[in-house]
This record gives C-alpha cells, sequence and structure tokens, in this order.
C-alpha cells in the first residue's frame, strides 16, 4: 500500500514539473515571430512581423512590451516630424494614465533651469516654452500641459550650451547658476564676477556655434578665464552646507554637464560638414552625459518609471551593429546614451525607434523596410524586435532600413521595437 502511494505521489510531482515547465515556456514564447520566408528579402520578412495598429492612440496592443519596464525611450527619425510627436504624446499620456509612469527625461532640455522651474517655493522667469528646443509645437502642447500641471516631472538630459529670452530677459547657463547659487549661498560664500563669466560664455556660444572647431581662432586666454570661473564655482558650491541636499546636488550636476559642453565644443558636429575623425568623440561625450544626469535621477528616486524624450540615434543600444557607409569602423568608436543606460538597466529598459516611409524632407532617401511596410494599407504598426533577435533566422541578418537615414544593419539588436507611421508631416509652429 504505500508502495502505491509513493509511485502516485511521485507520479504527481512528476506531472506538476512537467505543467510548471511548460506553463514557464508558454510565458516565453508567447510572442513568437513569423516563420522567415527564404524566398522573401529580408526586409519583407520583417515587415511580416507588424502589429497593425487603427490610429495614432491605438496603445493597447503595445502594452505587454513596456508596462513593466523602469525606462521607455521613444525616439524620433527627425527633430521635425509632426506626426511622430501627435504620437509621442499620445503614448505619454497613455503610459501616465495606465501604468504610472509620472517623469519625462528630455533632449533638448538642459537639467539646472528645468529643476529651478519646477520648483514649489521659487518664482521662475521663465517656462517651459523658454527652454525646451521644441516647445513652440503644437502637437507638443499637450505634453507641456501635463508638465506645467504637475502630472510629469521634467528632467533635463541635455548639456547646458543656451541663450534663451524670457520676461524681456536673455539668460545664458552663468546666469540661471547664478540664480541657482543665489538661491542657497545665504552667506554669499560664492564671490564671482557674474558679469564677466556671462561676458565670456557669451562670447564662447557665439563662436561655438558659428559651425566653426578651430581652436586657434578663439581668443585662448579668454576661452582659458571662462573655465577657470567655473573651476571657482565648483570650489565654492562644495563649501555650502550639505542642508541644501538637492538643490546642492543638481548645481553640481549642471557643473559637470558644463564641463562636457565645453569638451564637445571643440568638435565639429556640424550635420552638413561632418569630420568623421573626431565626430564619434563629440557624441561620446554628449550621450555619456547624457545617460550620467538620466542616472544621476534614477539613482536619487527609485520608485520612478521613466520615459525618455530623443532622438533615435541616442535611444541605440548597440550603435555598432549598424554600417555606417562612409566608415564601416565609426560606429564601432561610439556608445550612446541608450547602451550606457542598457548596461545599468538590462531589459527593464525598452528602446522605440520611430520611422516613416513617406518623410517630410523631399528626396529624402527611403530605406528598404519601410518600401516593404508602405505595401501595406494601414497608417500605424509597430514591430517588436526582440522576438526577431530571439529567432536565430532573423537575429544574424542585416537588413536595409531608414531608422537613423538609409543604411544596413541589424536594427532589430539595436533598438528594441519600431513604430511605423506612413506619413510624416512638419509640426504646426505655435505663434
Amino acid at each position: 500500500m504505500l508502495e502505491k502511494r509513493s509511485k502516485k505521489s511521485c507520479l504527481l510531482s512528476l506531472l506538476w514539473i512537467v505543467i510548471t515547465l511548460l506553463g514557464a515556456c508558454d510565458s516565453v514564447d508567447r510572442e513568437k515571430a513569423v516563420l522567415f520566408d527564404s524566398s522573401l528579402t529580408v526586409e519583407a520578412n520583417i515587415a511580416s512581423n507588424l502589429i497593425t495598429l487603427e490610429n495614432n492612440n491605438d496603445f493597447d496592443k503595445l502594452d505587454r512590451f513596456v508596462k513593466d519596464k523602469r525606462i521607455v525611450i521613444l525616439g524620433e527619425a527627425g527633430h521635425w516630424n509632426g506626426a511622430t510627436f501627435e504620437v509621442k504624446v499620445n503614448w505619454i499620456k497613455h503610459l501616465h494614465k495606465k501604468y504610472g509612469f509620472d517623469v519625462i527625461a528630455m533632449e533638448g532640455l538642459s537639467p539646472l533651469p528645468a529643476y529651478l522651474l519646477q520648483l514649489k517655493d521659487f518664482q521662475c522667469p521663465w517656462n517651459i516654452v523658454d527652454i525646451w528646443s521644441w516647445a513652440e509645437n503644437k502637437e507638443n502642447q499637450p505634453l507641456l500641459s501635463m508638465i506645467v500641471s504637475g502630472q510629469l516631472f521634467a528632467v533635463g538630459i541635455d548639456l547646458p550650451s543656451y541663450y534663451f529670452t524670457a520676461d524681456s530677459k536673455n539668460f545664458t547657463y552663468p546666469d540661471v547658476l547664478q540664480l541657482a547659487i543665489k538661491r542657497i549661498d545665504t552667506e554669499n560664500i560664492c564671490k564671482i564676477d557674474w558679469n564677466r563669466l556671462i561676458e565670456l560664455y557669451i562670447k564662447y556660444l557665439s563662436f561655438f556655434n558659428s559651425g566653426n572647431g578651430e581652436t586657434n581662432q578663439y581668443n585662448t586666454s579668454d576661452l582659458a578665464e571662462m573655465m577657470n570661473f567655473f573651476n571657482q564655482i565648483e570650489q565654492y558650491v562644495a563649501l555650502l552646507s550639505k542642508k541644501y541636499g538637492v538643490d546642492l546636488q543638481v548645481i553640481q550636476q549642471s557643473l559637470k554637464n558644463n564641463k562636457v559642453e565645453f569638451q564637445c565644443g571643440f568638435y565639429n558636429i556640424d550635420p552638413a560638414n561632418i569630420d568623421l575623425s573626431t565626430i564619434h568623440i563629440a557624441n561620446n561625450y554628449r550621450d555619456r552625459q547624457m545617460a550620467d544626469s538620466l542616472l544621476w535621477y534614477l539613482d536619487r528616486n527609485p520608485d520612478k518609471k521613466v520615459i525618455v524624450w530623443c532622438a533615435n540615434f541616442h535611444g541605440a543600444k548597440d550603435i555598432s551593429e549598424i554600417d555606417y557607409p562612409q566608415d564601416s569602423l565609426l560606429y564601432y568608436r561610439t556608445r550612446l546614451m541608450g547602451e550606457h543606460l542598457a548596461d545599468k538597466y538590462g531589459d527593464k529598459l525598452y528602446s522605440i525607434a520611430f520611422t516613416t516611409s513617406e518623410p517630410v524632407t523631399q528626396n529624402e532617401p527611403i530605406g528598404d523596410l519601410e518600401k516593404e511596410l508602405a505595401k501595406g494599407k494601414y497608417d500605424y504598426g509597430f514591430i517588436d524586435f526582440t522576438v526577431l533577435r530571439r529567432h536565430p533566422d532573423y537575429l544574424g541578418k542585416k537588413f536595409n532600413s531608414s531608422i537613423i537615414r538609409r543604411k544596413n544593419g541589424r536594427f532589430h539588436v539595436t533598438w528594441d521595437g519600431v513604430y511605423y507611421i506612413r506619413k510624416e508631416h512638419l509640426p504646426i509652429q505655435q505663434k
């Protein structure tokens, strides 16, 4: 009798193990790639995995990819794509309402003015329209309203090279820095000739924003004087009381950003005249600091879920998988923000690129993937790349796409997914 019970118990245990394993396998493989058809091009096979969407506000089908992530990156193929802006704003509203994403980290926004703007005990002389690069576009106004109302907290992650006007006054980084320090420097420790620093900074901006990165055309002594001012400010700030907490830390982080801005300034990053021998240096400096600015925030706010607004390029998790036609080694020398974030957050990060088959720029080369997608009758769709790179028939394949202008590469390794919009349009400028 005991032997029979033992056998029955063993069989039940074995059955439980089998059921558990089958359940685990089902959970892993619930997203399956469409079988690869060797009679078709790689691009046609990739396109066959498209999840079709009804409109630019249809996201329920995509929730399973992003709902449990700590970071969701929403890219854009170009900074002036109005249809992409509409989708991104709608998706942000959806993720905020349904899954509690309440932080937006933004390219084109510098940390210090963004932080001061959102302080409740500080009467800030500027608003979000003054300090974010794409704030004047009509498509982005619902996003700005969420920031102004406090539904979203905006984190600036870009470098502090700016000159903006608010309330009939001009502001540079030293102007903003001075206001931030005066808030907490009650003992007047920081003794700096701010007028001279602002004068030097304006000269610096006019030179480096001209597209000419030859340092011998700039007064080296002026440049050294300006950077010495910033070094002095760092030392003064270090003397301020630690009781100021986050206020003090944000200032210190912004000074780090400023040093990187200065380092980038020596490399010509004019898109019309790219120097392939140095472009990766500027990109590496900037993207490392963009990642550091976001990691700095995340480390201090472990309960926050963040959406990142940036270009497709910055969201790349491994840009070396893409071929740069003029220099086959360029992207092997380049590490971007998405890769730095992926190093720390792994599968808690989901990076999404955007693409189109009808771009706003005339004569813009269209990728072969986008040409395949254009054969369908849908205006919006999404491809989850993560399932493709788990499939041996897709994993090693390169294909052609215009995700970052027309190139060849393993885009399904570099990004986690791609959102397709049939037709782009220019954003509408607010008066």
